[in-house]
């Protein structure tokens, strides 16, 4: 991976020869916002545009489908299968076999006592090693990029899967990284809400967040969260301790109307609703409550109050945007020059009153319940017709797309790209990306959920098929994810036909060809001490 020289600037870079500036005299970068949830499923959202008519009957996030009738809508985005490797790709626009971040502490995750899943001593496979948790420092990344090509570039909230420090800022002019939870001798004090310090004051985690943290009083609520409220009563929260999604909303808004008028910025808008453990507004339960049969995937009531909060603060965001000040005068609105982008950065946890159906599985799989998610693109001054794009789109396309949106031209040889740039489809000058395929590979365990298994899916004769192959049981499926994105026909079962026998094979060729060009780390088997690698031809 390159190093790149902290605070180097364009004019530099561009002597170099690394970034070449695309854009004629008389356009304007735009500013980029990406709104990233956490933990959000494909479904957790009400807009039926966004989720093919499957969204939730039970949640409601109405600002989030304005956005959604506002946008490009791509209904098949995919991630990796959780945080940390989503957000190593998306930041290098690398898939995991070249980044080497594949998952949230590490690969050897068995099952322990009770737990489902693998234990060691059952495991065929011994996962790979030197496996990272982080990004190493100075990889290229597209803040880096932005930051030379004259953005102020902003990170909010969680950082996972790279870390920013005194040695390496990540390309991150404006640091705001700050965990929901606060420690108070380095034990848990607080999850999400503000905690008040033995001298009396509020925190956060991030002394940056703390001008935000005291308690709700009436004229924030009237201002900030009244306009919002959306059958749920606001006013009671008066004299309640902050909730950190609102404190997040307070910075980045705060944030957008002191922005340095003569740079672009890019806002990465890590929120942590809705992981895990769920916490929300009292005023946002006591709705909830009342609302738990509604729909039988989403009866979690506390699940549904942090996903509408959620919502209310993209609500609050985006009006920002239309008025930066808050003076109500929108003249100096950001909103037709700005690129707002909203996905999750993984599937939906699964289990108890929670359930991504349609979509099978969930967050730590490579079913598409773990790896698809909402996203959609709003850019008024390029995207001139709102509409939806069934075309699969993938994190590790940010960075292309990211600079296609600035001008620069990418010409880093030496830091390959897996991501191609989507500003095609949002123009509308294409329909599909050149690229045919999108590919998974995960190798190690995780509970019951993450296994050694390879994935691709592939455009063929106009449909989606997806190909799993699972190397500790030494499986093969096949999907045809147009017809069957549920993922409940296996055409590699029963009566095979000799058309789902090729397709099956085609896409193992294809499987094997891009493995063996991202050159994955290594594992090997148990019994025998050989590495692992893909078969050769499915064999029924």
């Amino acid at each position: 991976m390159q190093k790149i020289m902290k605070h180097k600037s364009i004019f530099a870079i561009m002597a170099a020869g690394l970034l070449t500036p695309v854009l004629t005299a008389q356009e304007k970068q735009p500013n980029i916002i990406l709104l990233f949830a956490d933990d959000l499923g494909w479904n957790d959202i009400s807009s039926p545009i966004a989720t093919l008519g499957h969204g939730s009957k039970n949640h409601q996030t109405p600002n989030i489908d304005k956005l959604a009738k506002q946008s490009m809508v791509f209904t098949n985005a995919y991630t990796q299968q959780n945080s940390a490797p989503t957000r190593a790709a998306l930041l290098t626009g690398q898939c995991a076999n070249r980044t080497h971040v594949y998952n949230v502490w590490g690969l050897d995750r068995y099952a322990k006592g009770k737990e489902a899943g693998i234990k060691q001593e059952e495991a065929r496979i011994v996962p790979a090693a030197q496996e990272k948790e982080s990004l190493q420092p100075g990889t290229l990344n597209y803040a880096r990029l932005l930051r030379d090509a004259g953005y102020n570039t902003y990170i909010f909230g969680k950082v996972h899967g790279f870390k920013i420090n005194e040695e390496d800022d990540c390309g991150f002019t404006h640091n705001f990284e700050c965990s929901k939870k606060v420690k108070e001798d380095k034990k848990e004090a607080s999850n999400y809400f503000a905690f008040k310090t033995k001298d009396g004051k509020w925190i956060f985690d991030n002394p940056l967040y703390n001008q935000f943290a005291a308690p709700y009083t009436e004229d924030y609520i009237r201002k900030n969260l009244l306009p919002f409220a959306n059958g749920n009563d606001p006013l009671t929260l008066k004299g309640t301790k902050k909730h950190f999604t609102d404190a997040i909303g307070d910075v980045v808004i705060n944030e957008i109307a002191n922005a340095d008028k003569n740079k672009p910025f890019s806002m990465w808008v890590a929120f942590h609703a809705i992981h895990s453990a769920i916490v929300s507004r009292d005023d946002l339960y006591a709705k909830y409550r009342e609302r738990t049969t509604l729909d039988n995937r989403h009866e979690n009531f506390k699940y549904a109050a942090l996903t509408e909060q959620l919502d209310q603060t993209v609500g609050r965001i985006l009006a920002a945007l239309d008025d930066p000040n808050g003076d109500g005068d929108q003249s100096d609105s950001m909103r037709d020059n700005t690129v707002v982008i909203f996905l999750s950065d993984n599937g939906g946890v699964h289990g108890g009153n929670h359930s991504n159906a349609p979509l099978k599985w969930a967050k730590g799989t490579l079913y598409e319940g773990g790896i698809r998610v909402p996203m959609m693109v709003r850019y008024p001054n390029l995207i001139k017709n709102s509409g939806v794009s069934a075309e699969p789109v993938h994190v590790i396309d940010f960075l292309p797309t990211f600079l296609d949106f600035a001008g620069v031209k990418y010409t880093h040889k030496e830091h390959k790209l897996d991501g191609e740039s989507i500003v095609p489809l949002l123009a509308g000058k294409a329909k599909q990306l050149d690229r045919d395929a999108i590919c998974w590979h995960f190798p190690g365990y995780m509970d019951e959920r993450g296994i050694p298994a390879s994935v691709i899916n592939k455009r063929v004769d106009g449909k989606r098929y997806k190909y799993r192959y699972c190397y500790e049981y030494d499986t093969h499926e096949l999907y045809n994810l147009t017809d069957d994105m549920g993922e409940t026909v296996n055409l590699l079962e029963g009566n095979v036909t000799k058309s789902n026998l090729k397709i099956g094979n085609d896409l193992l060729k294809d499987l094997r060809k891009w493995i063996d060009s991202t050159q994955p780390l290594p594992m090997y088997y148990v019994d025998n001490g050989k590495q692992v690698s893909l078969p050769e031809k499915i064999k029924l």
